[in-house]
């Protein structure tokens, strides 16, 4: 078995039950010592939060730009200021960029609580 496999497997089993049986074999290291509850809240933290980008999609500027109602002008003006999230598949390769859905989901969805 792969390391890609073996992480993605990990990254599946990452739900609430998971976490519940991760906190019941750890509370005797937390009640020695050798763990603070601070520690274990923190890793379990990057854990859960490690599964929604592990599952996080990449799409193309066509794709995004269709989600969004702009051209793909706009989508590689907006990666290129930040505002969109993209990761390079090939180096040197201009056609292998793909935009984070995450990213596109963030500015179709805003924050409700600034106002």
């Amino acid at each position: 078995m792969d390391d890609l496999s073996t992480t993605v497997d990990a990254v599946e089993m990452t739900d609430t039950r998971t976490v519940d049986i991760i906190r019941t074999f750890t509370s005797a290291a937390v009640s020695t010592g050798a763990l603070t509850q601070r520690e274990l809240d923190e890793a379990l933290d990057r854990l859960t939060k490690g599964e929604a980008a592990a599952r996080d999609q990449l799409i193309t500027y066509r794709e995004a730009a269709n989600q969004l109602g702009i051209s793909t002008k706009t989508v590689k003006r907006m990666t290129d200021s930040g505002e969109l999230q993209s990761r390079r598949l090939r180096v040197g390769c201009a056609k292998s960029v793909r935009i984070f859905q995450s990213s596109v989901d963030a500015i179709l969805t805003p924050d409700q609580s600034v106002a």
